[in-house]
């Protein structure tokens, strides 16, 4: 066989004197005979010399997949680094395609046992109706399936058996699951699914009809991937782009930390007076209309100071006692707007 697929007698003589010579030259004789052609069987001959030097027949009753697999990534990587190929990813498909070719060929390739899912019949019923009636596209069919199986496996995995399955089991099987690290999306989507299944399980007389309606997953917001603010090295980049002696510059700085540092509304900054500041104690004291009382915070912020002293000696006489009085309330709206958006 070899000396009909190759000319040079040097190359015939390699292939002849390798390992497992006879197996190989039935496997490409059983292919020429189906009609392959010329060039694909030389393809097959040199990958199967490769293949036959690193894997062993001779050695137990079948080889596992596994075996092939490793055999695989070492040659590739060989080959990698010999720079014989630019990456890893085709020699070690080239090299699991034709050993499990060959291995099956002979009988030696071990078939791995058909997965055992449990309730089949009950996700293929439930899958029928979504599809079928329902109309659901072949993603979302497959998607709520995932989560199907997901359910029933860990189920069985109770040794549970379906007749008696109750509500407290859904709420168990979805707070494993987000113990073992799925989101809240996740354990939605998850409870989404399974809400619909017990639906159609309690219409075919599977189950109770409460079980569906009792299934809460956690609630979602429309905007709760968003952050609920900027950084806080965002907000130290934004307080030092108000760096300088400009009276703009002192109170958006003052506005600033007290957005940021003391968590105050924009209408308690534009509202804060110079007498709520007590520069002996270094307390700034903010009133709470709904508790009828003020709220002291301790610590006056250096920025704070500057700010309500140079806006009190710029006032001249006459002027209130609002620290951000000029245009308070539309300067805190613009100056917080800035930051939210930083």
């Amino acid at each position: 066989m070899f000396d009909t697929l190759f000319r040079y007698p040097a190359i015939v003589a390699r292939h002849q004197g390798g390992r497992f010579a006879a197996a190989r030259e039935r496997f490409l004789g059983h292919y020429a005979g189906q009609g392959m052609a010329h060039a694909t069987l030389q393809r097959y001959a040199q990958e199967l010399l490769v293949v036959a030097e690193r894997i062993d027949i001779t050695v137990g009753e079948a080889i596992e997949s596994s075996v092939i697999d490793a055999a695989a990534d070492h040659w590739a990587r060989e080959q990698h680094q010999r720079h014989r190929a630019g990456g890893q990813r085709w020699s070690r498909e080239l090299f699991v395609q034709t050993a499990t070719d060959w291995l099956r060929f002979l009988g030696r390739l071990e078939v791995p046992k058909p997965k055992i899912v449990p309730f089949v019949d009950l996700i293929a019923d439930f899958a029928a109706h979504r599809r079928d009636e329902r109309g659901l596209s072949p993603a979302t069919v497959r998607n709520q399936n995932w989560h199907v199986e997901k359910f029933l496996g860990w189920l069985g995995e109770q040794n549970r058996s379906f007749d008696d399955v109750s509500l407290e089991d859904v709420d168990a099987f979805l707070a494993a699951n987000g113990k073992q690290g799925w989101g809240r999306v996740s354990v939605a989507t998850s409870a989404k699914a399974l809400r619909a299944f017990f639906k159609h399980a309690a219409i075919r007389g599977w189950c109770a009809a409460s079980i569906a309606a009792g299934i809460d997953g956690p609630r979602l917001f429309q905007h709760e991937g968003l952050p609920v603010g900027p950084s806080w090295p965002d907000v130290q980049r934004l307080i030092a782009t108000t760096v300088g002696d400009s009276a703009r510059n002192i109170r958006d700085r003052a506005i600033l930390i007290l957005l940021a540092t003391y968590g105050l509304r924009s209408g308690e900054v534009s509202g804060l007076r110079l007498e709520d500041v007590n520069w002996g104690s270094e307390k700034v004291s903010i009133a709470r209309p709904k508790q009828r009382r003020a709220q002291e915070y301790r610590e006056v912020s250096a920025s704070l100071r500057n700010g309500a002293v140079l806006f009190a000696n710029r006032g001249g006489p006459g002027s209130v006692s609002q620290v951000f009085r000029k245009q308070g309330i539309d300067i805190v709206a613009d100056t917080a707007s800035t930051m939210a958006s930083f």
